[in-house]
């Protein structure tokens, strides 16, 4: 018999402590000792709890070792899925290759009477719960864009982020992209662009990336003209 853990986190979920990998991990040790067993394996995953399990590289991997006997443990119903029909799936197929399954918060799942409803009504939740998320970070994104404000990431070339997060034009950087559009429209090639934003500003752009910001500026003039 082999004791395996799995430890999963979104990439929006990976600065919230409470569920942090660590935890998991940490309560899922800690609940097996109570069941008489040991952690052998355990893996972690950064992946959204609405992927399909054989989609996901890590879990597929353990799939891949389980066999009859085995157990499988897990802090939370929602650090396994978050998607009901999938979760049920997998439970499914736990069952016919005898691996037990279990959770931290509600023990071992068996998925049948009235073990197998509790597991829908929990995992609805937890996929309710999941699009609820994803709805509120798709508006705060909009809001954000609509304030012209820092979304995370990349900082667009043009623009600097101050210190409360609003988005304003870079003068020196969008003075580059001017001469850019200008040389451009005399059919200068964007290599020789890049050695004159070299000469004249002091900035080293490689070629490709003036090709990129005379595209965006190309393209925001024509969604500005729409």
């Amino acid at each position: 018999m082999t004791v395996f853990s799995y430890l999963r986190l979104s990439h929006e979920e990976q600065f919230n402590n409470g569920i942090s990998l660590d935890t998991q991990k940490d309560r899922c040790s800690k609940y097996a000792e109570l069941q008489g067993l040991k952690i052998d394996n355990s893996y972690q995953e950064l992946v959204s709890g609405g992927v399909e399990f054989r989609k996901r590289k890590v879990f597929s991997k353990i799939l891949s070792q389980l066999k009859s006997g085995d157990v499988l443990v897990c802090s939370r119903l929602d650090r396994l899925s978050r998607n009901t029909l999938d979760l049920l799936k997998l439970v499914e197929h736990l069952k016919k290759i005898k691996v037990h399954l279990h959770f931290v918060d509600i023990g071992e799942v068996s998925g049948e009477g009235i073990g197998r409803i509790f597991l829908i009504m929990l995992s609805a939740f937890a996929e309710n719960e999941r699009l609820m998320v994803s709805e509120r970070i798709k508006q705060n994104k909009k809001r954000y864009k609509e304030e012209n404000r820092y979304l995370g990431g990349y900082q667009e070339f043009g623009k600097q982020r101050t210190d409360n997060g609003i988005y304003n034009q870079n003068d020196k950087e969008q003075e580059i992209i001017d001469s850019i559009v200008n040389l451009k429209k005399n059919g200068i090639t964007y290599r020789k662009i890049a050695d004159v934003i070299k000469n004249k500003f002091g900035r080293n752009l490689h070629y490709s990336f003036v090709y990129k910001l005379y595209q965006r500026h190309t393209a925001t003039i024509v969604a500005n003209s729409i």
